[in-house]
């Protein structure tokens, strides 16, 4: 266990034991090691050593801390950390401490790592349209696998930021989504789905593109329709004001 004290005046962080352990289901020949902690302004790195007879067989390796009791995995980390991590020395994992839990948060920290040999619980089919997704709209994602009456988290993410959530999903092998009018239109969106209640259950569906529903071009059609009809008219009501006949001069 890794325990920090983390001041939210200036984020000065003083490391108060230096230790850590990864829990994994059995595996022959593997060894966890821990190297190194770092502390920068904004994060804590994590350097360690993943040792195994299978070398390229991915794990899933997820950081936990005290401040939610150890329930879900931390989720401003980046480097080897989640899905797919494969095995060997130098792995490095950086958590973003500012972003997770906010620049004024002043307490004590613990840090546990957990990870297993990684297995994906169900088997996502495809998303959308030639892996594209509009947004308002209702796409239908399906899936083969592990179904039971337990629930799903979906949690959209963009470049590894989480963008937003679709919690309570029913693991029946189907559901439909509707992307938020908010979730900005680009590339690089994939969802990444857990097992509520069982963090180890966790997969990551393949990235997409996320468009507008209704094309910028055609909401601004009526109004161009609108504006010419306007000017057509003008010149006939001004031909009808000037063919007015003017009245005999007053007195004749």
């Amino acid at each position: 266990m890794t325990c920090f004290k983390l001041s939210g005046k200036n984020m000065k962080w003083i490391l108060l034991t230096f230790s850590a352990t990864l829990w994994m289901q059995t595996i022959q020949a593997q060894n966890f090691t821990i190297k190194r902690i770092e502390q920068t302004p904004d994060d804590i790195i994590i350097y360690y050593d993943l040792e195994t007879n299978e070398k390229q067989s991915p794990h899933l390796v997820q950081v936990f801390s005290s401040t939610d009791n150890f329930l879900n995995p931390l989720m401003k980390v980046s480097g080897d950390v989640g899905i797919d991590v494969k095995p060997g020395a130098n792995r490095k994992i950086i958590w973003n401490v500012k972003k997770e839990l906010g620049s004024t948060f002043n307490g004590d920290v613990q840090l546990e790592l957990r990870g297993k040999k990684y297995a994906p619980f169900i088997t996502m089919g495809s998303i959308g349209k030639n892996q594209m997704i509009k947004r308002t709209k209702k796409t239908e994602f399906t899936w083969t696998g592990d179904t039971n009456k337990k629930r799903l988290m979906f949690t959209l993410f963009r470049n590894e930021e989480v963008v937003t959530g679709f919690p309570n999903i029913s693991n029946t092998g189907k559901t439909k989504i509707s992307l938020p009018a908010k979730v900005k239109p680009g590339s690089g969106y994939y969802f990444m789905i857990t097992e509520v209640g069982n963090t180890g259950n966790i997969v990551k569906t393949e990235e997409f593109t996320v468009k507008k529903r209704i094309p910028v071009v055609v909401k601004f059609v009526p109004a161009v329709i609108a504006v010419g009809v306007v000017i057509l008219l003008l010149p006939e009501k001004e031909r009808d004001v000037v063919g007015i006949p003017l009245g005999p001069p007053s007195g004749n």
